[in-house]
């Protein structure tokens, strides 16, 4: 099931999970020139501990947060998010 940014908003249910698909996360802040999970935060802005709980599965992306992601790395939420079974 495709992730779009309005499916983000409205999974309230517990059936699914939306996730970070780490390995174009890892790709995409490279490119940026962040290597590290401190420099990935510096580049996103964000908390450092936020990318860590989005890497451990501990941490659903509000709205706010995955738009910050994909505008400042300039993909859609469908490339840096997947839905995942609960």
């Amino acid at each position: 099931m495709p992730v779009t940014d309005e499916a983000i908003q409205r999974d309230t249910h517990a059936t699914t999970r939306v996730v970070l698909r780490e390995d174009v996360f890892d790709r995409l802040t490279a490119e940026a020139g962040a290597t590290t999970d401190t420099a990935r935060a510096q580049l996103l802005g964000i908390n450092r501990a936020t990318i860590l709980r989005l890497r451990q599965r501990k941490f659903q992306p509000s709205w706010t947060v995955t738009n910050k992601m994909t505008a400042r790395l300039g993909c859609s939420v469908e490339d840096l998010f997947e839905r995942v079974a609960a």
